[in-house]
C-alpha cells in the first residue's frame, strides 16, 4: 500500500477538528485529504522537544518541518506539502540525499526572487513532481519564467468550503446572526445598507475608506480586518476612520454573518501577481453576495464580469464606489448577482471540487512511481453538500 503523508507547516488549532464537527468552522483541506488519501498528517507539535525548537528558532516552523519530514522519507513512497517555505526545503534537503520519494507542493507565490532561485540555479523542481499553483498568473509564471512543464505545474483553484459558507436558510437564522454580530461588538442599524470587507493580505483599505466618502449617507462599511495566516499588517491603521466605518476581528461564524448582512462584499487589493483576495471572494459568493473586487495582475479567476461582481482598476476610489453604488441603490441587481454567485459555487467552484481534483492528482503522481507495496487507497470522491 502506498504510504504518503499531508504535511501542514503552520501549528493546527486546538480544538480545530471538534469546531468543525460541530459546525463552527469551515472544513480544512488537510483533514479531509488526510482521509481521501488514507494519510498521516505531520504537523508542528504541541510539545516541541529540544532539536525542533533550535531549528525553529532559526527558520520557524517551516524548516522544522522540512526537516521532519525529511528525517522520516523512508516511511513515505509521496509527500503533499502546504506551502513552499517546507516544501523547496524539502525539496533541497531530497536532492542532496538522492531520495526517491514523490513530492507534490502547494504553492501559494513563486514570484519573490528567492524561491525562483530555488528551481532556476539550484533545480528544486527535480524532487518537486508537481508545484500546485492556485491561480492563472502563477501557473503561467512557473512555465514562463521558471521552466516548469505540463507535468510539473498545475492549477487547481482553492475555493471555501460552501457547506459552511453558505446564505442564511431561515429567518430564525437571520436573528441569530445579528445577535452573533451585536455580541462582537459590531452593532448595524436594521435599515442600514451594509457593505463588509475582510483580510490582510496586500489588502489596500486606504482606497476602499476613500471611497466610502461617495456612498450614500446610510451606507455602513464593517471590515473584518484579520486573516488566520497572513502576516500583513492592518492598512485601516494608515487612515482615519470615518464614523460609518468599522474595523473589526471575527470568529468564522461571525464572519459568515456578516457576509450574510451585506449587500455587497468589496476586496480592495493592492497591484500584485498572485491570488491576494481569493478566499474572501470564494466566501462571499458561497454566501450568495456579489463581489467587488481589484483587477490585479494575480486575480482573474473568480469574479465574472457583470455577472457575479465587478472589477476595479488598482487604487481608483471614484470606481470603486461606482460600483458599489450600483449594487447599493439596485438591490434586486445585488440579489441577482448574489444567486449567480451562489449558482457558480453549486457548479463546481467550491472546496469538495479543489479536494477531488488534488486526490486525483495525488494518484496520478503516486502512478508514475508505484509503490512496491500496492496501489494507492483513496475514496474516490467526494459529494457536494
Amino acid at each position: 500500500m502506498t504510504k504518503i503523508a499531508v504535511l501542514v507547516s503552520s501549528p493546527i488549532r486546538e480544538g480545530l477538528a471538534e469546531a468543525i464537527e460541530l459546525g463552527e468552522a469551515p472544513r480544512r483541506d488537510y483533514f479531509e485529504l488526510r482521509d481521501m488519501l488514507g494519510a498521516e498528517l505531520l504537523c508542528p507539535p504541541r510539545e516541541q522537544g529540544r532539536l525542533y525548537r533550535a531549528l525553529h528558532k532559526v527558520g520557524g516552523d517551516a524548516l522544522a518541518m522540512a526537516v521532519v519530514a525529511w528525517t522520516r522519507r523512508s516511511d513515505f513512497d509521496l509527500i503533499l506539502t502546504d506551502q513552499e517555505g517546507s516544501g523547496l526545503l524539502l525539496a533541497m534537503m531530497l536532492k542532496i540525499t538522492r531520495s526517491k520519494m514523490s513530492h507534490v507542493m502547494i504553492s501559494h507565490y513563486l514570484t519573490p526572487a528567492k524561491k525562483q532561485i530555488a528551481y532556476r540555479t539550484f533545480g528544486a523542481q527535480s524532487h518537486i513532481d508537481c508545484t500546485v499553483c492556485y491561480s492563472t498568473a502563477q501557473e503561467k509564471l512557473g512555465k514562463e519564467r521558471l521552466g516548469l512543464t505540463r507535468e510539473q505545474v498545475r492549477k487547481i483553484l482553492h475555493p471555501a468550503d460552501s457547506a459552511f459558507w453558505r446564505p442564511a436558510s431561515s429567518h430564525q437564522e437571520t436573528l441569530e446572526d445579528d445577535e452573533m454580530l451585536r455580541k462582537a461588538g459590531l452593532i448595524l442599524p436594521l435599515d442600514a445598507r451594509v457593505i463588509c470587507s475582510a483580510g490582510l493580505e496586500f489588502r489596500d483599505y486606504p482606497t476602499l475608506i476613500e471611497a466610502a466618502a461617495s456612498l450614500p449617507g446610510s451606507t455602513q462599511i464593517a471590515i473584518a480586518a484579520s486573516s488566520p495566516w497572513s502576516k500583513r499588517r492592518n492598512t485601516t491603521e494608515d487612515v482615519k476612520i470615518p464614523a460609518n466605518v468599522h474595523v473589526v476581528s471575527l470568529k468564522p461564524l461571525q464572519l459568515r454573518a456578516l457576509y450574510r448582512r451585506a449587500q455587497a462584499v468589496v476586496i480592495p487589493l493592492y497591484d500584485v501577481d498572485f491570488q491576494a483576495g481569493s478566499l474572501v471572494a470564494y466566501e462571499a459568493m458561497a454566501c450568495a453576495k456579489p463581489v467587488v473586487i481589484t483587477r490585479t495582475r494575480g486575480q482573474s479567476d473568480i469574479v465574472q464580469e457583470n455577472e457575479t461582481g465587478f472589477y476595479v482598476p488598482p487604487g481608483d476610489s471614484g470606481a470603486m464606489a461606482e460600483a458599489l453604488n450600483r449594487l447599493l441603490n439596485d438591490p434586486e441587481l445585488a440579489t441577482t448577482m448574489g444567486q449567480n454567485a451562489r449558482t457558480v459555487v453549486e457548479g463546481g467552484l467550491n472546496l469538495n471540487t479543489y479536494l477531488n481534483s488534488m486526490a486525483e492528482l495525488v494518484r496520478e503522481v503516486a502512478a508514475r512511481r508505484p509503490s512496491p507495496q500496492g496501489t494507492l487507497p483513496v475514496r474516490a470522491t467526494i459529494e457536494e453538500g
